[in-house]
């Protein structure tokens, strides 16, 4: 069994609900592990979900190893939840990003990688450094036009000047991207949540989670927030600059992607998984297992009495970014005054740049 649900986006210039964003994931669905031992749970967890399985298996034994009802998550699990996350920034932008700009997705690419990225974790060291090194040259060729040290290496002005100039294909991508959205108002300056998840903040978190119907619309202390790549990279320069210069964020979401993709695949690399998940035992006794995703934080909050769960929530990133007063809302909600023929590929961009967990369908109701 997995649950998928879909997001419903519609918008509807000049009336009193201009921008409708309504989501049909079941909420109540961890209401099925109240009862279940803890082990139990963690075997259920990783076959609901289709898109990132490793990373919600992973929170889930986060939480539960934290109230030491299960053994601590393996180095491979961790592994694999970085893994997962490269796969799905490397999908975004060899298969997504071409098919959004009417061409062909470079599935020849990508493939291989991705069976590769796949089992990963469970090769010998020498079938490790080829896939690192298979992974280096797809960056190099497919993405950058440069080796990634170098990339990496660059000032945020010359990051700005590969964007504007550099012959590499995903340069070329997303200066088009760039020049579908010239025109068009400013979303804004984000609200972004903080890069990376302190004591007392997960302490309020797991607080928040018990309240009725958060799990499904989150606030961060009453405050609609952004998660995902922006907010990893929101200190970087290059993003500081774009931020700042009012550039488009469906493109600065693009390339604070990019930035933490080198940064998971210099992760790998080094072997270097600090930081990328953890656990805390909240105060109310439960504890709270967290996981950095590629579409953003992932939480989950476990309570176990006597080896069996009595309360678990899952809130997924989505819920944060397709929040009927979230990310994309405040998105769209600046691009109203557009035709409604122009409309659909606009959306298309917001969408893609937020990278729902989910399917979306999406409609315009014309005056």
């Amino acid at each position: 069994m997995s649950i998928e649900g879909k997001i419903h986006i519609q918008l509807d210039p000049g009336s009193d609900a201009p921008v409708q964003i309504r989501s049909s994931r079941p909420g109540e669905v961890t209401r099925l592990f109240e009862g279940l031992p803890a082990d139990a749970v963690i075997d259920r967890i990783p076959a609901l979900f289709n898109l990132c399985g490793q990373a919600q298996g992973l929170a889930a034994r986060l939480a539960c190893s934290a109230l030491e009802a299960c053994a601590q998550p393996s180095r491979e699990a961790q592994e694999g939840a970085l893994c997962e996350a490269l796969q799905a920034y490397l999908w975004r932008f060899l298969v997504d990003l071409p098919r959004l700009l009417g061409q062909e997705p470079e599935m020849a690419a990508y493939a291989p990688l991705h069976r590769q990225l796949r089992g990963f974790s469970q090769q010998a060291p020498a079938i490790r450094r080829q896939i690192l090194d298979a992974l280096a040259a797809l960056l190099s060729r497919e993405l950058l036009g440069m080796g990634a040290a170098r990339w990496r290496s660059q000032s945020a002005a010359a990051l700005e000047e590969w964007l504007r100039h550099h012959p590499a294909p995903l340069a070329v991508r997303l200066r088009e991207a760039e020049r579908r959205l010239a025109g068009l108002p400013g979303t804004g300056s984000p609200v972004l949540m903080p890069d990376s998840p302190e004591v007392a903040q997960l302490q309020a978190l797991g607080q928040w989670m018990t309240e009725k119907g958060f799990v499904r619309e989150p606030r961060w202390d009453g405050v609609c927030m952004e998660t995902g790549a922006l907010s990893y990279q929101q200190h970087h320069p290059w993003i500081r600059f774009r931020l700042d210069s009012g550039a488009q964020l469906p493109t600065t979401r693009l390339v604070a992607r990019l930035l933490d993709t080198l940064e998971l695949y210099r992760r790998l690399d080094e072997n270097d998984l600090s930081g990328l998940c953890g656990a805390q035992v909240l105060e109310s006794g439960a504890a709270l297992g967290w996981v950095r995703t590629a579409r953003g934080l992932l939480l989950h909050r476990e309570a176990i009495g006597q080896g069996r769960v009595e309360d678990y929530r899952i809130l997924a990133p989505t819920e944060w970014n397709f929040h009927p007063r979230g990310a994309l809302f405040q998105g769209l909600e600046s691009w109203l005054a557009a035709p409604p023929e122009q409309l659909q590929a606009w959306v298309a961009w917001q969408v893609l740049s937020l990278d729902p967990c989910v399917s979306h369908e999406f409609e315009v109701k014309h005056a």
